[in-house]
């Protein structure tokens, strides 16, 4: 499994996810290409809220603190900032399954996805119109379509157009936080 940065690097080289790599000399230059509030993460492939390696920072002396606390937790990892984003959590992958072949996964992404496991499998590749009725066809989909909207909605099937490119055995990007008018990529794991 690629680390954070690698994973969101190869969507970076697509034009789909935006982050800054930080150290602690990058700090003051780094925060200033990102409005606040921001987040900061550590630079793993495991999940990073349950190891607590995820801090909000709404001013630069958050970032420093938090920066300067993980440091510590966290002395061999690497750091990136990123914008926080408002919106609905959605999940994008790509699996292998030995029966299918090669399969994009769509549905409702974030903290919840455990625990509702509201996500649908395509056979790849896989269309505009069968992303979107498969996205239409999810068990809270009458609860999000009020937050989809031409704009977002075309921006994550775009994405999805673009994860099925990928020549990887596996791709997580959770969560994808659909916006006003986009689709944005805040976090991945990609196994090459």
């Amino acid at each position: 499994m690629l680390n954070l940065t690698n994973s969101l690097k190869i969507l970076k080289n697509l034009n789909i996810a935006k982050y800054e790599e930080v150290n602690e000399k990058s700090l003051v230059e780094e925060s200033a290409k990102i409005q606040f509030p921001l987040y900061l993460k550590i630079n793993s492939g495991e999940h990073k809220a349950k190891l607590g390696a995820v801090r909000l920072c709404n001013n630069f002396k958050e970032l420093q603190d938090n920066f300067n606390n993980l440091s510590k937790k966290f002395s061999d990892s690497s750091f990136i900032i990123q914008e926080k984003i408002d919106g609905q959590e959605m999940v994008l992958g790509i699996k292998q399954d030995k029966t299918f072949g090669k399969l994009l996964m769509i549905g409702i992404g974030g903290s919840l996805i455990e625990q509702i496991k509201d996500i649908k499998f395509r056979k790849t590749p896989v269309s505009n119109q069968e992303i979107k009725t498969a996205i239409e066809k999810l068990q809270f989909y009458e609860f999000i379509k009020k937050k989809l909207n031409e704009s977002n909605l075309a921006s994550l099937i775009d994405d999805a157009i673009e994860l099925q490119t990928l020549n990887v055995k596996e791709a997580d990007l959770n969560p994808v936080i659909l916006t006003e008018n986009k689709a944005v990529i805040v976090d991945a794991r990609i196994e090459s």
